[in-house]
């Protein structure tokens, strides 16, 4: 366990922090009204917040964990790892979102969705439920984080000599 401490530290402070932005944007009005627009913007606006949080964690593993010598390898399998208790964690952090934050926000969004007319109330919960949710959100932290892994795992290697 104390292997992957840094992992979990970070992957808690990460999910905390989705949970915090959802927090500011209720308190935004964001929820009021959403529409599928809200679901990419709340994405892109949140993506250098979470780019931080890795490279805060690749920084902090490599110096204290590594001792300041790391390999493209190592991070990436770090990286993975930090990924890993994210996506453990998405579950947990959508029921607070949803529950908790803002409950409102998926009876809101299929309000949107079946308003014009194009799609049946039926239609719209099947794809606006916590558990649509859930398996979204995995699938975005594992993707996003791959991708984040495999590119910081370049920058923060450490140069060895042949």
């Amino acid at each position: 366990m104390k292997k992957f401490a840094l992992e979990i530290k970070w992957g808690f402070l990460l999910t905390l922090a989705l949970v915090a932005s959802a927090i500011v944007e209720k308190e935004m009005g964001l929820y009021e009204s959403p529409d599928f627009s809200y679901y990419l913007l709340s994405t892109l606006c949140f993506a250098p917040i979470g780019l931080l949080f890795y490279i805060l964690f690749y920084r902090e593993k490599r110096q204290h964990f590594f001792n300041g010598r790391m390999t493209w390898k190592q991070g990436f399998f770090a990286g993975i790892m930090m990924t890993a208790v994210v996506a453990l964690l998405v579950p947990i952090q959508k029921n607070i979102i949803h529950q908790v934050v803002a409950p409102e926000l998926f009876e809101n969004t299929i309000a949107q969705m079946t308003a014009g007319g194009k799609r049946s109330r039926e239609e719209a919960q099947e794809v606006m439920n916590l558990t649509s949710a859930i398996y979204n959100g995995i699938q975005l932290v594992l993707s996003a984080g791959i991708v984040a892994s495999a590119a910081l795992s370049m920058v923060f290697r450490t140069k060895t000599n042949p």
